[in-house]
């Protein structure tokens, strides 16, 4: 039903438009301003098109129109101005499509074709050397500029598309070309990759790019995880999850090395130190070390308190006069509270060596907390007579003893006592901490730039 009624309403309001504009397009008629009724015609139409005065209306006055813009026309192509003829032969053509759209025929004589595809060859023949010669000077926007025009009017003129895209695009494969040429590869991949996409592999564009990927990579060996502290007894962390999140960052610059394909003498000196320059002969560029320092898990206790509150009673008797009436009375009792907080960290350091240089490409520690605390009351009697406030004992009433019988404060006893008693575990958490450090180191290694 409400969407009948949507529909109903955009229809009327539609109709409104169109009747407003046929409106306007009459005053316009009557005045003789044939351009601007055959727009207000125009906009009727377009919302209504079954109004036969108002498709009248628009076929004479942009009738009118057109001849204005053919006569425009006609004047540019007598007087030999090839580009202002094909320009105006646009502007007419348009015209009358855009009328067409609407349901509305427009008398366009076949003459004013036939010269258009005169005038047209001889603008194109012109532009086309015009802009041959600008190509030949590397002068690449003017080209540009121009075999974008001529591909517009005549799709197939010539090699016209294949210019068009040398004119474009040779600057480009120049600029990544001296990026190669300069060593940054990064650079020069991700350009190629654009030039191979946009244009199906201009050049060899498409093997520079992948030339560009391979002389680019860093091979990274990450030789295995450092346990100290407080880790030794829980570590989340493997040395597979590491991997995995950098690979899932999908560098194409990236590659961590296999391993078991290096023994522990290659990898490590006798003093504990890497083995940089065996590791740089056997194709490692880089070492990432990455140290777990500091694990803690914390299952918080359970801590109960009791409070005190009241139990409301109402009653309902009859006065002398037999009128009915409501008494209200308060008895002391108690109910329990439950808060517990459970939380776990993960610290984790790491630096990438370079083993070239030795140099520290990149290094950071890094820590993450995870927590969960609830807190729920429950009651044992009936909840929706308890009532918050104090009191000092139960046996005698006291200056010092207070009811809250008013909506807000029972509000948020019940949504207490209401509140769950779930919590996520500690080992949820420290998981949760875990993968955050992990992901942070490994988009710390995606982000690596050396050309930066």
């Amino acid at each position: 039903m409400r969407l009948f009624l949507l529909s109903l309403t955009l229809v009327l309001l539609t109709g409104c438009a169109a009747h407003r504009y046929a409106k306007k397009a009459e005053k316009f008629d009557e005045a003789g301003l044939y351009k601007d009724a055959a727009e207000f015609y125009y906009e009727s139409v377009k919302r209504k098109r079954t109004k036969v005065e108002t498709k009248l209306g628009l076929q004479k006055n942009g009738q009118l129109v057109l001849n204005d813009l053919l006569t425009e026309f006609e004047k540019d192509y007598q007087q030999n101005e090839t580009q202002e003829a094909v320009y105006s032969y646009e502007a007419a053509k348009n015209y009358h499509d855009k009328v067409a759209g609407v349901g509305v025929d427009l008398t366009f004589p076949d003459r004013y074709h036939a010269y258009y595809d005169e005038v047209k060859n001889t603008f194109i023949a012109d532009k086309y050397i015009e802009a041959s010669e600008h190509l030949d000077r590397e002068e690449f926007d003017k080209a540009a500029t121009i075999f974008k025009e001529i591909v517009r009017i005549s799709p197939n003129y010539k090699d016209a598309r294949r210019k068009l895209e040398t004119a474009v695009y040779e600057p480009h494969y120049r600029k990544a070309n001296n990026y190669f040429d300069e060593g940054q590869y990064r650079s020069a991949y991700y350009l190629f990759e654009q030039i191979a996409q946009e244009t199906g592999g201009y050049k060899d564009a498409t093997n520079l790019q992948q030339e560009a990927r391979e002389k680019g990579t860093i091979d990274i060996l990450i030789p295995a995880l450092e346990i100290s502290g407080t880790a030794r007894r829980t570590n989340p962390v493997s040395l597979s999850e590491i991997t995995n999140a950098i690979a899932e960052q999908q560098n194409p610059f990236i590659n961590i090395v296999d391993k078991s394909a290096f023994s522990q003498n290659k990898i490590k000196n006798r003093d504990g130190s890497y083995n940089l320059k065996a590791l740089n002969l056997a194709g490692v560029e880089a070492v990432l070390h990455v140290q777990i320092n500091d694990v803690k898990k914390i299952e918080g206790k359970t801590h109960v308190k009791t409070e005190r509150g009241y139990i409301k009673e109402v009653h309902v008797y009859k006065d002398d006069e037999g009128v009915e009436r409501k008494k209200e009375t308060f008895s002391k009792t108690t109910y329990k509270v439950y808060n517990k907080t459970n939380s776990a960290s993960v610290r984790m350091s790491y630096k990438m060596l370079s083993t070239a240089t030795a140099s520290l490409m990149i290094t950071d520690d890094l820590k993450d907390t995870r927590t969960d605390a609830v807190e729920f009351g429950r009651y044992q009697g009936d909840l929706k007579k308890l009532v918050p406030g104090y009191w000092k004992s139960r046996k005698y009433d006291s200056d010092e003893d207070v009811i809250h019988d008013n909506t807000y404060r029972i509000r948020q006893l019940r949504r207490l006592m209401n509140a769950s008693d779930k919590i996520t575990k500690v080992s949820y958490l420290l998981e949760s901490a875990a993968d955050n450090v992990v992901a942070r180191l490994a988009s710390a290694v995606d982000n690596y730039n050396p050309e930066n």
